[in-house]
């Protein structure tokens, strides 16, 4: 029996069409490794040849001198220096680490986004490469895995058959905004009685539309880390769980815990980072780590649920586009306000709850018709 077939619509190329299991293409522990050796590889690449402050400062003030000068000062004679002043021997001077740069520095954002898209753009090829070596062993398969049919397997549904692949892309994109938007009905709402809604008075295009755009910071969160995130943990972690004989509802539920893991790394910072001035204060910094550990596990917590989500929009549609979409909206919201459950009878407090536990109720109503994977031609349905 063949482990793969091809899968989709009849009028796709069958070499462009995805690729549907039949049977386990890997191990469980094979899968394990390889989506273990994948989160490793994009968090690792956070850290690899990161920028220091000494390095930036050595480089800004290389940058500040004209070439031209420093010939000129090379040409230039220069007196032999006086004699230094005796001095009583010292203690050997301690060499201070270098402190790395906070993680908002635009320096530090900058290489980190390049080097996160270059995980990004290895990461398929890689389970690309492993899924045709593991099919071709099986010798069930009579030509080898063509790379657009390992990238549609991934969720790459955008471009193997445009006319059928953007439109189906387009509506997954919409139908997971949808449905994240419906989720965030309360935080909506509560936008929209502070006018910070589109097209209400105290909403600036310039303001709250343009200027972001011009911030690093925006392409970072909005951008960069949801579509390199979902490449990785998504396209690539959870088919990798599903083609190694994890089901669906095990795929949604385990993969994700790879993605919560993920972001423990941002404590490691937030500690060092704060205890610099505290370490000859044992409590003090107790109470840091304390604190830090507690709203890292709450983060941790945040997002696995989310990944739960976006794995089961993923599995759903078969494209990357609808948990990309999702992420960069979630991303731009942040965690909601739900300072409104502290005192519901307040009119304002009682529209915003009314919100939320009607967007719930409609999200769990539309949660499976918007997602149907006879609609989207999921390889993994």
């Amino acid at each position: 029996m063949p482990l793969l077939v091809a899968v989709g619509s009849a009028a796709e190329p069958l070499a462009t069409r995805s690729l549907h299991l039949l049977q386990p293409l890997f191990s469980r522990r094979a899968g394990l490794s390889l989506s273990l050796a994948l989160a490793v590889g994009y968090v690792g690449s956070l850290y690899v040849l990161r920028p220091t402050a000494a390095a930036a400062a050595a480089a800004a003030v290389s940058r500040k001198q004209h070439p031209q000068q420093q010939q000129q000062q090379q040409q230039q004679p220069q007196p032999p220096p006086p004699p230094p002043p005796q001095q009583p021997p010292a203690d050997p001077p301690t060499q201070e680490q270098p402190q790395p740069l906070s993680r908002d520095d635009p320096r530090v954002i900058r290489h980190r986004m390049r080097a996160v898209s270059a995980v990004s753009v290895v990461a398929p090829v890689v389970v690309w490469w492993a899924v045709r070596s593991a099919a071709a062993s099986s010798s069930s398969l009579e030509h080898p895995i063509p790379l657009a049919s390992g990238l549609a397997l991934l969720g790459f549904r955008f471009f193997s058959s445009p006319s059928l692949d953007l439109p189906r892309a387009v509506v997954a994109a919409a139908a997971a905004s949808a449905l994240t938007l419906t989720a965030f009905a309360g935080a909506v709402v509560a936008a929209g009685f502070d006018e910070a809604l589109p097209f209400q008075r105290g909403f600036s295009w310039r303001r709250d539309a343009v200027e972001p755009l011009r911030d690093i910071r925006f392409w970072r969160t909005v951008v960069v880390g949801p579509v390199t995130e979902e490449i990785v943990f998504r396209g690539c972690i959870s088919t990798v769980f599903f083609l190694s004989g994890f089901s669906v509802a095990q795929t949604v539920f385990l993969s994700p815990l790879f993605f919560g893991a993920a972001h423990i790394h941002h404590a490691y910072e937030t500690i060092r980072r704060e205890t610099a001035t505290t370490a000859a204060n044992r409590p003090a910094t107790a109470k840091i780590v304390a604190r830090v550990a507690l709203t890292t596990a709450f983060q941790s917590l945040y997002t696995t649920v989310f990944g739960w989500f976006s794995t089961f929009l993923f599995l759903r549609t078969g494209n990357l586009a609808a948990p990309i979409a999702s992420h960069m909206i979630c991303n731009t919201f942040g965690f909601p306000d739900l300072s409104a459950f502290a005192a519901p009878a307040k009119p304002r407090n009682a529209v915003i709850v009314a919100s939320y536990v009607a967007g719930a109720v409609a999200f769990a109503r539309l949660l499976m018709p918007l997602t149907d994977p006879a609609f989207f031609f999921s390889q993994f349905y």
